[in-house]
This record gives C-alpha cells, sequence and structure tokens, in this order.
C-alpha cells in the first residue's frame, strides 16, 4: 500500500509499505489525477517518494508498483490509490478549474477546446461560464427580441478564473464574425451590453439597424 506523508503548497510525499526479496526490491510510484505538475517517480530503491512543483490547494492520487531485482524483474499489481492535497489556496486559473477532482475528467479531457460532455461549450467557456464540464449545460437560458435587439442570458461564474476573458461576436452569414461595436465597412454594427448579476449575465445586444435574421455567440480568450 501507499500512505500520505507531510505536504506543503507544492510538493506531496508518500511512502510504501516496505517489501523484501533476496534480490532486493524497487518501487514505481505513479500519479494517475493527471491534475498540473504530478509526475511520476520512476524506478528507485526509496520506498519514499516527493512529487515536487505541484499546484497549491490541489488533490493528486498515487498507487505504487513492487518488482524484485532478479532477472525476472517480478512485479506486483499496483497498489489502491491513495489521495493528498497540497496546502495552500488554488491559484484562480483555467486548469485548477478543470482539475477540480469532483467533475471526474479523465486526464486527455482537460484541454481548454475539450468537450468531454459534448455541449458544445469548450472546457475554457465551462469555466467561464461556472458549468460542468463534463455534464450537457444549455448556453442560452433565456432569449426575447424586437426588430433591432437581441436580449438573453447565460450562467456565469461568480469567480471565473482570472486567465480567461470572455467575448461576444454577431454575424448575418456565419462566415463573417464581428465584436462589440464592429461591422462590415460602411455596414451595420452591433454593440454588446452585458449586465452580471451573480451567477447569471444578461446580455443586451443591439444593432445600429434591422435585421432579418441575426446570429450570435460567445467565446472566450485564454490570457
Amino acid at each position: 500500500t501507499v500512505n500520505g506523508g507531510s505536504d506543503t503548497d507544492t510538493q506531496i510525499t508518500m511512502t510504501a509499505n516496505t517489501a523484501s526479496d533476496p534480490s532486493g526490491v524497487e518501487y514505481y510510484f505513479t500519479e494517475t489525477s493527471g491534475n498540473p505538475g504530478g509526475g511520476d517517480s520512476g524506478w528507485q530503491d526509496s520506498p519514499t517518494y516527493t512529487d515536487t512543483g505541484l499546484t497549491p490547494g490541489i488533490l493528486y492520487t498515487y498507487t505504487v508498483t513492487v518488482r524484485d531485482k532478479s532477472g525476472n524483474q517480478n512485479t506486483a499489481a499496483p497498489s489502491a490509490a491513495t489521495s493528498a492535497t497540497t496546502t495552500g489556496t488554488a491559484p484562480n486559473i483555467f486548469t485548477t478549474y478543470v482539475a477540480n477532482p469532483t467533475w471526474g475528467l479523465a486526464a486527455g479531457d482537460k484541454g481548454p477546446e475539450a468537450d468531454p460532455d459534448g455541449d458544445r461549450l469548450s472546457n475554457s467557456l465551462e469555466a467561464w461560464l461556472g458549468t460542468h464540464p463534463g455534464e450537457h449545460n444549455p448556453f442560452v437560458t433565456s432569449l426575447a427580441s424586437t426588430a433591432t435587439t437581441v436580449t438573453f442570458t447565460h450562467p456565469q461564474n461568480e469567480n471565473p478564473p482570472t486567465d480567461l476573458t470572455g467575448y461576444y461576436e454577431w454575424s448575418a452569414n456565419l462566415t463573417d464574425w464581428y465584436t462589440s461595436g464592429n461591422g462590415p465597412a460602411g455596414g451595420a454594427t452591433v454593440t454588446f451590453v452585458p449586465v452580471t448579476s451573480g451567477a447569471v449575465t444578461t446580455v443586451t445586444a443591439t444593432s445600429s439597424e434591422a435585421f432579418g435574421r441575426i446570429f450570435l455567440r460567445a467565446g472566450v480568450n485564454q490570457n
């Protein structure tokens, strides 16, 4: 088995139950959460491993595998997993949002453009909205329009990652997209005014002329 040890803001120490063999033994600690900074030990003689360069306030999970030093290198099955959380407060950045173990995301599903739940909201957009990146979520929760305005609401993370900046764009043809206050040369413009109250943002898009139809979208830049 593997047991948690002393933890700091940036490191976790794990110690395996000592094994023995006439030929000697070595240990391999595997970090399985995929959270930022976590790493494996490689094969080593010591039953203790300190994983460094970790992120404060994040949970990391380890197993340990033991093998002997005979010519056959007989290898035991990995131990049960043991988790520990670094001390300190997690920084308010995108990577720590998707690293939240309650989301249950696989390591390959944590990228900013990944969409593990298939709802067409990227992880970075889910982090900005404050929605679950592993569960299907609607972006628009209400919608109303007049000849020159469209008003819609969407969820809003009340404490969004500081390295994300949200924006809105409009298009008349789904090909050419324009940011707030802009439009084609000599043509119409659309201005977005978002107002956030708690965990909901209400956006009013006002066009300089009436449209038969208009397309709106939101996006996120990672600073």
